[in-house]
């Protein structure tokens, strides 16, 4: 089964030569070593058909293809802003997602904001207990 990871307020503030990175920092440290080490799997992942809705419900759009373009290595997915990955009009809704990682179906809601990063991974692999 896939596992994912919701990190929510990422604050980075620069100062000058200074970068503080304040942050949910188990969670999100959590899932960013985890996408390095996903980066390994050996299962392909495949998406099949992806869409994100807006929290009004107002619109709709089919992100599939850009999905997969975000797709590393054929084996994981890390959304670190889902809109400006998705090029969205919008900052809060609900994203749906049906892949495969091999032969093994599956699909996945979350709802998001502006601060939600999403991490979809084998978790066979390693990551059996990122939330």
């Amino acid at each position: 089964m896939p596992a994912t990871c919701s990190v929510r307020n990422l604050i980075i503030c620069s100062n000058y030569l200074w970068t503080t990175v304040i942050a949910n920092a188990q969670q999100t440290f959590l899932c960013f070593n985890r996408f390095l080490i996903g980066l390994n799997s050996p299962k392909k992942l495949t998406i099949e058909k992806a869409t994100v809705k807006s929290a009004s419900g107002e619109d709709s759009s089919d992100v599939t293809e850009t999905i997969q373009n975000l797709v590393k290595r054929e084996c994981i997915l890390y959304l670190v802003d889902f809109h400006n990955d998705l090029k969205l009009d919008f900052d809060e809704g609900e994203f749906f997602v049906k892949a495969k990682f091999d032969d093994e179906r599956f699909d996945r809601v979350i709802v998001f904001n502006k601060d939600t990063e999403f991490l979809l991974c084998d978790e066979t692999f390693m990551c059996n207990d990122c939330h």
